[in-house]
């Protein structure tokens, strides 16, 4: 769907059994892409300067009944992102207020954006920012294990992906993971954020920041102690309600679109 400077796609990855010979789905991911015109920053001397203009992209022509199921699914989708990003908001609201806590479970790892994790406009990939913070949850839960190693952790969900500013080449980027919650006995949710530091300015930013759900065979411990996490428990419950009405509400929209 196209809606002003925006973009949804779909991708759904499937794979070929070896028992059955058919082709299984193996997961679905829903990606947004903006359309911006922008001069290319200049780092070299100066704190780089990222002013885009947003681009309209002409609307897609609905020729087929699958394409046009898709679309009202897309728009469901927006309605769906726009709830969540409200209690993420929520979630950083609790994050300031118990920013004094100390969290022995919390887990912070540091990479530095160099020329093949960026793009033409100097800019680190989105991809490359996912897989930072896809490791950094796997060294946290892996903290969490009572047996066994990372090697036995398994990523089973990934809630939207919210990239709120660029990281530029050059630039540290410093990636916070702490537990939220267990989701049963196997798996635990992780939070977590990658935070930009100019090194012109010093100034840190938010840039991106998701959950990522993990599981291990091996068995997860965790427990909340402390007030703040306690709180991020709280709202990791509602943020699980949130998922199950919405998969409820993608359900109806199909069987009404058949």
């Amino acid at each position: 769907r196209v809606y002003g400077y925006k973009m949804e796609i779909v991708v759904k990855v499937s794979y070929n059994s070896k028992q059955s010979k058919e082709q299984k789905p193996l997961c679905t991911a829903y990606s947004v892409f903006v359309a911006l015109d922008f001069d290319v920053p200049n780092i070299s001397n100066n704190p780089p300067v990222f002013k885009p203009t947003p681009r309209s992209i002409p609307p897609l022509k609905l020729s087929t009944d699958e394409e046009r199921k898709m679309y009202k699914l897309s728009v469901l989708h927006q309605a769906q992102r726009r709830e969540k990003y409200l209690l993420m908001k929520k979630s950083k609201k609790t994050e300031g207020k118990h920013a004094a806590e100390g969290s022995k479970w919390k887990t912070t790892t540091t990479e530095i954006v160099l020329p093949q994790y960026a793009n033409p406009y100097q800019t680190c990939f989105g991809g490359q920012q996912m897989a930072w913070l896809v490791d950094a949850c796997v060294v946290c839960a892996g903290n969490l294990m009572s047996e066994g190693s990372i090697e036995d952790l398994r990523v089973s969900c990934i809630e939207e992906v919210f990239f709120k500013a660029p990281v530029f080449l050059g630039q540290m980027v410093e990636i916070l993971a702490q537990p939220t919650r267990m989701c049963g006995e196997d798996s635990v949710e992780i939070e977590v954020t990658l935070f930009s530091t100019c090194r012109f300015t010093k100034k840190r930013t938010r840039c991106s920041q998701t959950f990522v759900t993990l599981k291990s065979k091996r068995g997860l411990q965790y427990k909340p102690a402390t007030e703040g996490e306690k709180a991020r428990e709280e709202e990791s419950q509602n943020r699980w309600k949130l998922r199950l009405k919405q998969r409820v509400e993608d359900l109806a929209q199909s069987l009404n679109s058949m």
